[in-house]
């Protein structure tokens, strides 16, 4: 699995388990037991952070709605939910 990267796509998804470590008190997540038996179809809120433009410094941060089109053993694949 590749994952995005500021380099070759100008965006990369956050780590929301080290964001609920730094915030527990104002980032939650979802058990582990939850996030590990997700199913195709399921829709998941992802952190995004992108490049304000391409090649700038400046980053924009958004969250998003990721439906699971793939299930893997040690990830998912999704598709950006647009409803």
């Amino acid at each position: 699995m590749i994952l995005p990267t500021y380099e070759k796509d100008h965006y990369q998804l956050d780590n929301g388990e080290e964001l609920n470590r730094e915030y527990p008190d104002s980032f939650w997540i979802p058990e582990k037991e939850v996030r590990e038996s997700l199913k195709v179809g399921d829709l998941v809120k992802l952190i995004f952070s992108m490049e304000e433009t391409i090649g700038s410094d400046e980053i924009s941060v958004e969250r998003m709605w990721v439906e699971i089109t793939a299930e893997y053993p040690n990830y998912y694949e999704g598709k950006l939910d647009w409803k």
